[in-house]
This record gives structure tokens, sequence and C-alpha cells, in this order.
């Protein structure tokens, strides 16, 4: 680790990780090291449970904050945080349903004291982006990143800088609309495109064909309680009925992505976030269904699978609070 480094926070509704990320060459990623694939003894990565209230919060960044100094060696420039919701321009998260006891929360006055370093914080998913328009398409000047997860996040680079809009709040694309009678999203509204399109979409889409009689071999082996796990270790088996629900939920990914598309045309849009463990499985299916749009006719290789995986966010943090 050289001297310049940073500390890179994801906050999720269930773990909090922190990573030491350098002020590196951006064409070398940090991925196989951050991960534990690279060199011995170069994974400096720290994870904890998300605590539900503010105060046990400041708490546990406050101890993974230490923990990672003492493990590098050195104090960090500057730490990065990435939360998961609506955060606006002053680093203030304004509405988390995923994160409900931090919402308000001045992250960067509370833990500012006690780092004794400036903290910087947005969006999980925009950091989450600029980590991908860093590391995966160095170059590129307009990058959607989108986080498939249980929910899903997206942020924009249009011309080689995040796009954060009026009050901070760009790049929500997990609740673009795409089915206006839709189920109910915990946003609020209805049919919200990672109603179907995210990890937990996948499960309703098995649960709706369960309902429907569609899947009875599945229902057999899982119950109708049917998650995407549950679908995608099926479809890794080769089972029929789940790679014809993991065929379905491509289709909504691919709607989603249609859009975006359409309204941007960026030079890539890169899929992060727990999904990508299913990449092979998934690249192939969202292609073919990009394909079956005509206003895709040559733009579909635009979609790409991110290097990051989990750390993205964390990382990209990082960077961002290092002005990188």
């Amino acid at each position: 680790m050289g001297s310049t480094w940073a500390i890179g926070i994801d906050v999720g509704g269930t773990k909090i990780l922190a990573v030491a990320v350098p002020a590196d060459d951006p064409s070398h990623s940090p991925a196989g090291d951050l991960l534990g694939t690279g060199a011995e003894g170069a994974c400096h990565a720290e994870r904890v449970e998300t605590p539900g209230d503010a105060e046990s919060f400041a708490i546990a960044v406050v101890g993974l904050v230490s923990d990672l100094v003492e493990r590098v060696g050195t104090r960090p420039s500057a730490i990065g945080i990435g939360l998961p919701g609506f955060v606006d321009h002053a680093g203030v998260l304004v509405r988390a349903p995923n994160a409900p006891g931090i919402v308000g929360l001045d992250v960067a006055a509370v833990l500012g004291p006690h780092t004794g370093v400036p903290v910087w914080v947005d969006n999980d998913a925009n950091c989450a982006a600029w980590a991908m328009s860093v590391y995966d398409v160095p170059g590129a000047t307009t990058v959607v990143g989108i986080m498939l997860g249980t929910g899903i996040g997206g942020g924009l680079v249009v011309d080689g800088s995040l796009h954060r809009g009026r009050h901070g709040f760009a790049g929500e694309v997990g609740h673009m609309i795409v089915d206006a009678d839709g189920p109910a999203c915990p946003c609020g509204q209805r049919g919200c495109w990672e109603v179907w399109a995210s990890g937990q979409g996948l499960g309703r889409l098995a649960r709706v064909a369960a309902i429907a009689g569609e899947i009875p071999e599945l229902v057999l082996a899982h119950g109708a309680d049917l998650t995407g796990p549950d679908v995608t270790a099926a479809a890794r088996r080769g089972h029929p009925e789940g790679l014809a629900l993991l065929e379905r939920h491509a289709g909504w990914v691919a709607v989603g992505l249609v859009g975006l598309i359409n309204l941007l045309d960026p030079d890539a849009v890169v899929l992060g976030g727990g999904i990508t463990a299913d990449a092979d499985l998934l690249a192939g299916l969202v292609a073919e269904a990009l394909e079956g749009y005509p206003t895709m006719a040559g733009r579909s290789d635009v979609v790409r699978f991110g290097s990051l995986g989990p750390i993205a966010a964390a990382v990209g943090a990082g960077r961002l609070a290092l002005g990188m």
C-alpha cells in the first residue's frame, strides 16, 4: 500500500464493507487483491453486520476504520462512504428502506471528529458506477453502472463526471416504472424495474409461475416459496424450468436496459452487484433479449458485466474520496 490511500466503505442493509483503496494506476484493477485472490497479504478489507441505529452505526464504522489503519500501518488521506438510498448533495441519507436507522444522519459530521480525516459521502450505486467507469471501461466518457442485487441501484457517469441531478438523487434506475399495474415496490410505487429484474424479482417470478402451475418440478423440489438462488441453482444444473425462469428474468433486465440505452446512448452499461456471480448464465440471455428490440440493433454490445464484484461500491467510495 502506497503512502496515499483512502478507506472506502459500502454500507448495505445487512453488512458494512470497508476496504483500503490505494491511489494506484487505474489500469490495474484492485479486484484480485482486495478479494484475496492476489498476492498473499494484499487483502485489506473488513466487514461487520449493519447495526440498526445511528449510534451503533457510528461506533461500528469507527471500529472498521481503526482496524484497517492498524492493518495497513499508515493513516489514510480520506474516507469515502457509500450509503444505500437517496443521498442529497450534503451527504445526508434522506430515504432508505433498507437502512432506516441512519436516515437523516449527517455521517461526515459525526465520523469526521472520530477519524481525524475528511469524510466524503454519496449513494452507494454512484460509488460503484464510478469504480466501474475507472476500472472496467477506462477512457469511456458516458457510463451507466447498475448494481443488480436484492434491489437495483444505478449511477450515471456523463462526460466523465458523476451526474447527481438537482437533489442528488439521479441514477435511481431501480425505480423506473416498467409495469404500471405491477406489484408494489418498497419505495411505494408499483411496477418498478427492481420488482421484476432484481434478485428478489427473480424469486417473485418463480412464485408467480408456481401459482400458475408452470413449474411443477421446481415446486415439488423446493416448495411454492421459491427464491432467486433456488432458480439459479436449478438453471445451473440444466433444469428446463429453472432455465426458462432465468430467461424470463433476463427479459425484464433487458426492459430497463433498453430504456437507459435509448435515453443516454452510453459508451458502456456495466452490470455489477450480487448477480454478477451468475454472469456466465445471464450474459447470453440478456444479450439475446436486447437483440429483440429494434432500437438495440448494433448497440447491445455496450452491456457488460463488471470485474469488481461485491467491492465495487467500496472501491468507488475510496477513489471519490481521493478525488480520483
